[in-house]
């Protein structure tokens, strides 16, 4: 088990062992280690590691690369009582993201001739003007600037853990730094006072961060946002919530349902597959609740924390509609097929006719693939529009989370709401104010008049998503 026999080495911090990693063909792997395994590890005073931890492993030897292991573990691994078994911190999207900048960074080494132990300012930035140069090997488009900056972020991250430890023959310049970080970057701003912090090789040029609002892309047209929900299915008809009859044959409600829930709640693709199938059946809807009223329900966000969000009555009549009919039936004809299925606790399942992963729940990546494919089927009926364009580009599901922020901006403050964005901030689950008034504020701002026929309040929303007539 080469995991183990890396990791255990107490002398892998030792500056003299870093150039065993010279030659590296370095690739990411996911700990999944046996109860035989986690002991070997405890007799040799190394602290049990969580399986789904990824690390990287040279291609040519086999081994792991302890100091990449050493520092992932010490950043990402929760140390709970002796009791309890250590737990991973982070999203698994984030702990994944870690290891691929790192494994980016030990590639660049080796193709450089480099060992760890040589990094310096000079290397860095040599790192930074390659990302500059060259285009993604993944994309074949340039590296935007936010991935750069991201990158950079976790090798300088790493390098500050290595200088601690002595495994860097070069030390880094750390220059102190006053910051502010207000409250409220509108109208508390003069409560923040100055605060100290590192910058830990500050030599080293990074392109300039760029305004979060420019990645904020919404839907221009009230046409193009109901051509998108068309082309992924047909609505739930208004008289068939309480109902468990099904719609035409052939005809499915699942993926419009999902994007309405990016649409209507701002919630990430990821978020909405891992939408709990016993947070919905917990939820109690008030005989006389109207449609457009909301209910609040729990949802596991980025960060592995969860949320309260405010749900439209409506979608979540939706929803348990579809886990009624659809969601039933697939589970029915799985179980038929294979005698030890048992549905995961999620609302969204794959079809049983998938060609992998019959009645697992929907993956991010499938609801992307399918959000992509209904916006072909939607030119395909157009012929033309702002998606057919030449150098156009297609939506991703994360711009029915831009467009919900969007709206509800305007939706809010032309209702009387003088900070819509606190709102907002709850639903989309930002740790910081900041982040989404940076994000979504300027957009908004300059978007309004433009945008204001789009969805004029939240009534107007919910009638379009009935097929009733907007003015009425």
């Amino acid at each position: 088990m080469d995991e183990s026999c890396a990791t255990s080495r107490a002398g892998a911090e030792s500056p003299r062992q870093v150039p065993a990693f010279a030659e590296l063909n370095v690739y990411v792997r996911s700990t999944y280690l046996e109860a035989d395994d986690q002991g070997e590890l405890r007799a040799r005073n190394v602290k049990p590691i969580p399986d789904g931890l990824h690390i990287l492993v040279s291609g040519t030897t086999g081994q792991v690369v302890e100091p990449v292991l050493l520092f992932l573990a010490d950043k990402l691994i929760r140390r709970l009582l002796l009791s309890r078994p250590n737990r991973l911190k982070k999203s698994p999207h984030t702990r994944k993201a870690l290891a691929y900048d790192l494994k980016d960074f030990y590639d660049f080494l080796d193709g450089n001739g480099l060992t760890l132990d040589a990094v310096d300012d000079r290397t860095l930035n040599t790192y930074v003007s390659n990302m500059e140069s060259r285009p993604s090997p993944v994309t074949g488009r340039p590296y935007r600037d936010n991935t750069i900056i991201r990158r950079l972020s976790t090798v300088k991250m790493f390098c500050s853990w290595a200088q601690d430890r002595g495994l860097l023959r070069h030390r880094f310049l750390v220059e102190e730094v006053k910051s502010k970080r207000p409250v409220d970057s509108r109208f508390l701003a003069h409560l923040a006072s100055p605060r100290k912090t590192e910058k830990f090789a500050a030599e080293v040029d990074i392109p300039s961060a760029p305004d979060p609002s420019e990645n904020v892309t919404a839907a221009r047209q009230r046409e193009e946002a109901r051509d998108i929900l068309d082309a992924l299915g047909p609505s739930v008809p208004m008289e068939c919530f309480g109902e468990t009859e099904e719609l035409t044959d052939g005809q499915s409600v699942r993926d419009r349902v999902m994007a309405q829930c990016g649409l209507y709640v701002g919630l990430r693709r990821e978020e909405v597959c891992d939408l709990e199938l016993t947070m919905l059946n917990a939820i109690r809807i008030a005989d006389d609740a109207h449609p457009q009223s909301n209910q609040q329900m729990s949802v596991h966000g980025k960060g592995d924390k969860w949320r309260t969000v405010n749900v439209p009555t409506w979608l979540i009549l939706s929803m348990r509609y579809y886990v009624a009919t659809e969601r039933a039936a697939v589970a029915a004809k799985v179980r038929a097929q294979e005698a030890n299925y048992v549905p995961p606790n999620r609302v969204f399942l794959n079809r049983s006719s998938a060609r992998t992963g019959r009645g697992a729940q929907v993956a991010p990546k499938t609801l992307g693939r399918i959000f992509r494919e209904a916006q072909l089927r939607r030119n395909a009926a157009c012929g033309s529009g702002l998606l057919t364009e030449p150098g156009a580009r297609f939506h991703g599901f994360h711009v029915l989370r831009h467009s919900y922020a969007v709206y509800t901006y305007i939706s809010r403050k032309r209702g009387g709401d003088t900070d819509p964005i606190k709102y907002i901030q709850a639903q989309l689950g930002h740790a910081h104010y900041s982040t989404t008034t940076d994000t979504y504020l300027r957009f908004a701002v300059l978007a309004e008049s433009r945008l204001c026929d789009v969805y004029s309040d939240a009534n107007r929303m919910a009638a379009e998503m009935f097929g009733a007539d907007v003015d009425g």
